[in-house]
């Protein structure tokens, strides 16, 4: 039987691009009008977005006119559409910045007068509150990571969504022109308002290094990498989230779906220039998206477990060679995600991979077993990924600090806050890792060995 709904639907879907070309050529209020009497619509935009290839041809079609009536008329879907060129994404998703942040202050600051004068807030009004002090977090925070955007290493807002929680994901580098692009997979804790300045942090230390590496192996050095945090992650402990799959699962459908946006967008098939560098939680999110979506290269540090519906290295879409685990000798904590409480034996220093196959043999004694729904080690033998050190290492003459926990980015946080540097992690500059991960993510060897 014929699905009439269905027919119409696409039938309006094939005058979905048309009928935004109308109403830009009248200029940005039509869109706005169009968004707000349509909002069903304008979201489908997005939940069932025409494809890439027809989105890119559609958008370089338009002119100079039409396109900034779409930025600044309908920046939350073109920020957001994948066939747009990300430079005009930024250009969209930093409209909506520039509109929400002070629309959402103002309602804040009501409510909290209101508050503070000890008057009552309604059921609805208190959730409205709760949700106002994230996003008004979320894009303070985006506006701050912004502002250090440099010529060097610049800044872009290419994704951004002001649900509950907001998610968004900035690059550094240029998006559209780059030979490789990096996504960044943060883990337990990380929300945009908390984490997104030390994130894209992280992601500015991995893209200079990967410029390096760059000049050093004669690649290009047009690489951009993507501060990614466009899922809802887990709590930090002592909540139990983080021993459960659960967050994975959607973050690895939402990552998924980025990363094919991106290959879509740029003509890349098969995953070919794409990487995935992920840490802590955001390993056991990248695997399983990684099982079902190409990439070129995988790194995995501080791994919090790999599900059982990723066995072993051999279930990711990743050329053979090109997937990578590292823990630092230091890091206690990685492994509580596996569900193992571990302690160093004497003489060995808790240095990876674990010999699970043996435990007389492992440099590592478990204190307490918990009941992790992802223990699987990708550093372990039996999982199968390479592995490098995250530990101080003495490189052509230089001596690299290691991770000193299993934080990715504290030295980076320390400099944000003006404090000094007391510690350092997986993707603070100038560490081992930091080097390695550069390497391991443009498909090189640590040493420099181009990987077939």
């Amino acid at each position: 039987m014929t699905d009439f709904g269905r027919v119409a639907r696409n039938f309006g879907d094939a005058l979905r691009l048309p009928l935004l070309k109308e109403l830009a050529a009248r200029g940005p209020q039509a869109l706005e009008q169009w968004a707000a009497e349509h909002p069903d619509r304008a979201r489908r935009l997005l939940d069932a977005p025409p494809d890439a290839e027809t989105v890119k041809g559609w958008w370089n079609a338009l002119s100079a006119d039409e396109r900034t009536a779409l930025i600044t008329g309908l920046s939350a879907v073109v920020g957001n559409l994948n066939g747009v060129l990300y430079a005009d994404r930024g250009l969209a998703n930093r409209h909506t910045l520039e509109v929400e942040l002070p629309r959402a202050r103002a309602r804040y600051e009501e409510l909290s007068a209101r508050v503070a004068r000890a008057e009552p807030l309604s059921v609805a009004e208190r959730q409205e509150y709760a949700a106002l002090a994230e996003r008004v977090g979320a894009l303070e925070a985006l506006k701050r990571t912004l502002l250090a955007s440099t010529a060097a290493a610049p800044r872009t807002i290419i994704a951004l969504t002001l649900g509950h929680p907001p998610l968004a994901a900035v690059a550094v580098g240029n998006m559209d022109t780059a030979t490789n692009v990096t996504v960044d997979v943060p883990g337990m804790g990380s929300s945009v308002a908390g984490s997104m300045e030390a994130w894209t942090g992280g992601a500015e230390n991995l893209y200079n290094e990967q410029r390096k590496v760059a000049q050093q192996t004669g690649a290009s050095r047009d690489v951009a990498t993507v501060a990614w945090l466009g899922y809802e992650a887990p709590a930090m402990p002592l909540s139990t989230e983080v021993l459960r799959s659960t967050k994975a699962e959607a973050g690895a459908r939402h990552l998924g779906d980025f990363l094919d946006g991106v290959a879509a967008a740029r003509g890349w098939p098969h995953g070919e220039h794409l990487s995935v560098v992920a840490h802590s939680y955001g390993t056991t999110t990248a695997t399983l998206a990684a099982a079902h979506t190409p990439v070129d290269n995988l790194v995995l540090l501080a791994s919090a477990g790999v599900d059982p519906r990723v066995p072993n290295v051999g279930a990711v879409s990743v050329p053979e060679g090109h997937v990578w685990a590292s823990q630092a000798k230091s890091d206690f904590t990685a492994n509580v995600g596996r569900g193992a409480i571990e302690v160093p034996k004497p003489g060995f220093g808790g240095d990876q991979p674990i010999s699970e196959a043996n435990p007389f043999a492992s440099n590592r004694t478990l204190v307490l077993p918990l009941p992790s729904t992802h223990p699987l080690n990708p550093g372990s033998d039996a999982w199968g990924a390479r592995t490098f050190s995250s530990n101080d290492e003495r490189v052509d003459g230089d001596d690299l600090p290691g991770s000193d926990g299993h934080g990715a980015t504290p030295a980076t946080e320390a400099a944000l806050a003006g404090n000094p540097v007391t510690e350092r992690g997986y993707l603070d500059a100038e560490t081992s890792s930091i080097r390695n991960t550069a390497y391991t993510s443009l498909g090189y060897t640590p040493d420099g060995k181009k990987l077939p």
